[in-house]
């Protein structure tokens, strides 16, 4: 009888893709948790865009959510690192959350695509 030693079976796949954030490689990952976070963040700056006052405490409180945002989607500190020697803009923020939700709207046509073939 012969046994076989090598190695075998089922391995699950870590999902995600590289992205470059400001010079800054990350990984993007997909899949259930990463849709879930991406349509959470959704809603809720949806209903902080309607509460959050118009003025200087406003904007912190929004970068803080948005930052932590950022931080879920490409893992701890990366706020911090996208933005280190930068002056901390709302807006800037908001360009790279845009950047990471069009990446991966793209990603997920590109592999729905492949799926359906």
């Amino acid at each position: 009888m012969t046994v076989w030693r090598g190695k075998m079976g089922f391995e699950f796949k870590k999902r995600g893709f590289p992205v470059e954030v400001a010079g800054y490689s990350f990984t993007l990952e997909t899949g259930t948790a990463a849709a879930r976070k991406l349509e959470a963040f959704g809603a809720e700056a949806k209903r902080l865009a309607g509460e959050l006052p118009k003025t200087a405490e406003g904007m912190e409180t929004a970068w803080g959510f948005l930052a932590g945002t950022l931080d879920g989607l490409l893992g701890a500190g990366a706020t911090d690192t996208i933005f280190a020697g930068r002056e901390h803009d709302l807006f800037d923020l908001v360009d790279v959350l845009t950047y990471l939700c069009d990446a991966y709207k793209a990603q997920a046509a590109a592999a729905t695509a492949q799926w359906a073939s």
